[in-house]
């Protein structure tokens, strides 16, 4: 949203929520920029009217107390403005207000995560979304995402947590002349931007921030690397280029639907999810998975889906987010995460495929390189899944996303729902791991406004 005269300034995007304060004027927050601004109207017509902003400099973050209000990088959800004109935030979680001075004051909690080395117990996340296991290590470390506080950060169980990337802002995309750690990293929340992957050689960390560009924590040196989706090809054309000539966007503008999804890695390739929408036509298409070659420059092929008609020409309201059940991987459907999150896929080495879910399916998706799709059923809806084998036998972990309960489910075998000592405590998330260094699997929680990240150990 730009200041000035109102009929030339844009509201910026569908994040902008207007409010009316009790003083009768009319105020807007813009949840993708965390500033909020006032409008003006000019009665005489004169002018049309001015746009003033009052809170945030245009970047999603955190400030501490004192911080003059325009120079704030905010993360505002919502506002209260008395009859007098002040104003009050729900920002980063807590309650605060604008002094007559014009500085930020806090008046009710506190910043959960400030990215000071502590014991992972002592943590409190600001939005737990995701994580992913550093297998470079033995034990194995736990590499978080902390979208609410704009971190990444890696912990080993029992002892310290340590901020890895992100400075407590939202802004991308990342430099690569800066150190990681030291300046902002974005992740939005569920969905494209809570799955990561960690390369279980060098710990190194994939993931797509707030852009429509993959890129690469190089922990050896601590910066970042953009691998692909930045070139001036896009991606449903550019089979056999190396990732730096590959473009995320299948049409400008650019909305949701061109945003790509890392969708995993297996040792040799980097996964992403493309779901690109023709905004000349204003039909969905282009929905596909490819591959990048991390031993070859990234070299994009081709792994499934196909650049169908994805319009809403069907009575099924959810056709956007079909994959199909069956046939080739290469020329299977695959669909869209828009609106139900994608649970984050394994890799099967032994098995040479991928496992995926969604929120809300009560099976799994199998997925061979250069093979065919297939399904595994479950008793259950689930809302994130982990799979093992072991001594021959295979095993699905799942959360139960009716229940909050975890269940153990052997293919072939017997179901079981895991010991929960904790009964308020609901697993949840798209995200579960089994760390194979601890014997344990690994789940996010929700215990009352409480989310962390739990293990136990009864596999």
């Amino acid at each position: 949203m730009r200041s000035g005269a109102y009929p030339n300034a844009s509201l910026g995007s569908f994040y902008a929520v207007p409010y009316t304060g009790r003083d009768g004027r009319l105020y807007v927050v813009n949840r993708h920029s965390g500033r909020v601004s006032r409008f003006d109207y000019d009665p005489t017509g004169a002018s049309g009217g001015t746009v003033t902003h009052l809170v945030g400099n245009g970047t999603r973050g955190y400030c501490p107390d004192g911080t003059q209000a325009l120079s704030c990088p905010t993360d505002v959800g919502s506002v209260f403005i008395d009859q007098n004109g002040r104003i009050y935030l729900f920002d980063n979680l807590m309650i605060r207000t604008v002094l007559p001075d014009g500085s930020i004051k806090t008046l009710y909690g506190e910043n959960l995560n400030d990215g000071v080395t502590k014991l992972g117990t002592e943590l409190r996340f600001t939005g737990l979304t995701g994580f992913d296991l550093n297998r470079s290590v033995t034990p194995h470390r736990v590499i978080t995402i902390d979208s609410g506080a704009g971190r990444l950060q890696e912990l080993v169980a029992g002892g310290n947590i340590v901020n890895i990337g992100g400075d407590g802002l939202n802004r991308y995309p990342p430099s690569i002349a800066e150190p990681a750690a030291g300046q902002s990293v974005y992740f939005k929340g569920s969905g494209v931007d809570s799955i990561i992957a960690v390369d279980s050689l060098t710990g190194d960390v994939f993931s797509r921030q707030g852009s429509t560009s993959i890129h690469r924590l190089i922990r050896s040196t601590g910066r970042w690397q953009t691998l692909y989706g930045s070139g001036g090809t896009r991606f449903d054309v550019g089979d056999g280029l190396a990732g730096s000539a590959i473009s995320g966007v299948y049409s400008a503008p650019y909305g949701y639907w061109n945003v790509p999804l890392l969708f995993g890695y297996d040792g040799r390739y980097l996964h992403t999810l493309y779901t690109g929408i023709d905004w000349t036509t204003v039909i969905p298409r282009a929905f596909m998975i490819k591959r990048y070659d991390v031993q070859d420059s990234y070299r994009q092929s081709h792994f499934a889906g196909d650049t169908s008609d994805r319009s809403w020409t069907t009575s099924d309201e959810n056709y956007i987010e079909k994959f199909c059940t069956s046939g080739p991987t290469a020329t299977c459907m695959v669909g869209s995460d828009a609106y139900n999150p994608i649970a984050k896929p394994q890799w099967d080495g032994t098995g040479n495929r991928w496992l995926l879910s969604r929120s809300g399916w009560n099976y799994l998706l199998t997925m061979e390189p250069s093979g065919s799709v297939g399904t595994i059923s479950l008793p259950n809806t689930i809302s994130s899944f982990a799979y093992m084998r072991e001594g021959g036998a295979e095993i699905i972990y799942y959360c139960n996303a009716s229940t909050g309960r975890i269940h153990k489910q052997v293919i072939g075998g017997g179901n079981a729902t895991l010991s929960w000592p904790i009964s308020a405590m609901r697993c949840t998330g798209n995200t579960m791991m089994v760390d194979e260094s601890r014997g344990t699997l690994l789940f996010m929680f929700r215990l009352g406004v409480l989310t962390g990240l739990a293990e136990t150990n009864e596999l």
